[in-house]
């Protein structure tokens, strides 16, 4: 590692770039608590580095294990706070109504707890349970439901999806994502060469997606993301005509429908066959059964 931290050091010269020292630090993520406690001889411009157990990578705060126990921590902190300030605006007897507070709730909250869903889905239900607490609590102040009030029942009645399918449509996208784009990509690669390994715990995401396959039944025939568009940029595109009303302009809501239906047949008829098309989202299973 020290050989390529100079080559590193290497190039920043050559293009006139400074390294502040005092700002790099290195951390070790591993199960075995003996190598979590080791100090390793890493320098930098003949500079110690300093050891970080929990570093903050794009806003979330990484621990040893990757088990997310200091993230989950900082995520209820910060939504707790935000949520005991709608509280404010409301009581038992005046303030917002249900609509109000579950906008409030859905930009001013959930958006913290959206951040970083993916890598949620492989922490413990420990971990997913206390940042589960935080909307659980929030669906009961929405709804006015006392603290025995079923959390579906909450769910049902303020239209909130729970946190774990959020998790797991977060981690099928991130998933499809990599295997729609170039091949050589190094996402595309990683998820199409991985090996499921046998492990009692820690299960990764890759295993969770693995599960949530088996009960999903994606198609494996996937169109790849396009970058570039492939129209050309000065072609000028023609707006379609958009027809709100049947072949016989007299018929209307209010003709019987009996006719109503005839007259939309035969308004259909008059179309060219290969203007109508039938589509689903993918999610047929064996083409007949759980289609959407």
């Amino acid at each position: 590692m020290n050989l390529d931290l100079e080559r590193l050091q290497k190039y920043c010269d050559t293009l006139k770039i400074t390294i502040n020292t005092n700002k790099t630090s290195y951390s070790i993520f591993t199960l075995n608590p003996k190598v979590t406690k080791q100090n390793l001889n890493i320098r930098l411009t003949d500079q110690q580095l300093k050891k970080e157990e929990h570093p903050s990578y794009l806003g979330v705060q990484l621990d040893p294990r990757l088990n997310l126990k200091k993230h989950a921590a900082n995520l209820k902190r910060k939504t707790m706070k935000r949520l005991s300030l709608i509280k404010r605006l409301t009581s038992t007897s005046w303030g917002s109504d249900m609509d109000t507070l579950r906008s409030l709730y859905l930009g001013y909250v959930r958006s913290v707890l959206h951040y970083n869903l993916c890598p949620q889905a492989s922490s413990s239900k420990t971990v997913q349970s206390e940042i589960d607490r935080v909307q659980n609590h929030a669906l009961r102040f929405i709804c006015g439901g006392m603290r025995s009030t079923p959390t579906a029942v909450c769910e049902i009645h303020a239209r909130i999806e729970p946190l774990g399918l959020r998790r797991e449509k977060a981690t099928l996208e991130m998933y499809e994502r990599a295997q729609r784009m170039n091949p050589l990509h190094p996402a595309e690669l990683l998820v199409e060469n991985w090996k499921k390994k046998d492990r009692i715990q820690y299960p990764t995401i890759m295993h969770h997606i693995t599960t949530l396959q088996e009960r999903c039944h994606f198609s494996n025939d996937r169109k790849p993301i396009c970058r570039v568009p492939k129209m050309p940029p000065k072609k000028e595109m023609k707006s379609p005509e958009v027809i709100t009303h049947l072949k016989n302009q007299d018929t209307n809501k209010k003709t019987d429908p009996a006719l109503l239906k005839l007259e939309a047949e035969i308004t259909i008829l008059t179309y060219p066959p290969d203007w109508f098309h039938i589509c689903t989202d993918g999610s047929a299973f064996k083409a007949t059964v759980n289609a959407g």
